[in-house]
Formats: structure tokens, C-alpha cells, sequence
């Protein structure tokens, strides 16, 4: 029996991006409920391989821990996303 092949966690790099609100700021703009809305957009990159994987957090209002739970769920779902791509871009039987 042929062992499965697993990516090894210390060849993916798992990087964000934060968005925040544009407009402006302030006690009196007309755009003061934008205000406090962020977005993220996790990017899990396979170093040896050069492929990677996005997801997007939707805006909102989020707490920092919030923020960090939501973006390492989001990690975690896009994990086997990453590795079907790897399979196929190193054209691995089995997946």
C-alpha cells in the first residue's frame, strides 16, 4: 500500500492583508457608519511550489480576537484547498 502524501506545514507561509474603510473620518461625516469596517484577505503561498490560495473575511466589525479566530479558521479552510492545487500542479496520484 502507497503512502498518502501530506504538504508539510513548514513549506506553507500564511499571509494577510487588512482592509480598512476609505472615506473620510470623523464626528460629522455623512459616511460615519463605514467607519470601523475592516476586511482581510488570508493568502496561504506552498514555498516550494510557488502556488497559493485566497480567501476574504467579509467587512465588518470585528474585535482584534475576533479578527485572529475568524483569519485562522479561514487558514484552516483553505488548507486542503492548497494541497488538492499542489497535487495537481505536481500532477501526484491519489488526490
Amino acid at each position: 500500500m502507497k503512502p498518502k502524501f501530506k504538504l508539510d506545514p513548514t513549506d506553507v507561509i500564511d499571509s494577510f492583508r487588512n482592509g480598512i474603510s476609505e472615506g473620510r473620518k470623523g464626528q460629522f461625516s455623512k459616511k460615519s457608519r463605514a467607519n470601523g469596517l475592516t476586511s482581510c484577505t488570508v493568502v496561504l503561498t506552498h514555498k516550494p511550489t510557488g502556488v497559493n490560495v485566497t480567501g476574504e473575511i467579509p467587512r465588518g466589525h470585528y474585535s482584534r480576537q475576533e479578527m485572529v479566530r475568524r483569519r485562522a479558521q479561514l487558514s484552516d479552510e483553505l488548507l486542503p484547498e492548497l494541497e488538492k492545487k499542489v497535487f495537481a500542479f505536481l500532477r501526484l496520484p491519489g488526490r
